[in-house]
């Protein structure tokens, strides 16, 4: 806690998970600060982070509905992930809306 709070107050950030470019368990250097990993978050263990990474891997991802499928993750972290903001820009399903 030490080492991050004099990292905030010489200016360096820490950025949010991000499906897209986030690590399972490394952070990474992005500008001014650091990219957080998936494993750094409550609830995503080293299994499950693998398991984002993997599926991102494949191909990207249409709906919240078909990085759940894909990446396997259970309801409680898939939730973290939405407190997050991770899923911005995402329709929650594959299903195509005729009425909506």
């Amino acid at each position: 806690l030490e080492l991050a709070m004099e990292m905030y107050a010489r200016g360096f950030k820490f950025y949010p998970v991000d499906i897209y470019k986030s690590s399972a368990q490394k952070f990474l250097p992005v500008d001014d600060g650091l990219l957080l990993p998936f494993s750094a978050l409550p609830n995503v263990g080293l299994a499950a982070a693998q398991g984002i990474v993997a599926a991102r891997d494949e191909a990207d991802f249409v709906s919240v509905e078909d990085f759940q499928i894909r990446s396997k993750l259970n309801k409680s972290a898939m939730e973290i992930l939405r407190n997050e903001n991770c899923f911005a820009g995402l329709p929650e399903s594959t299903q195509i809306s005729l009425f909506g």
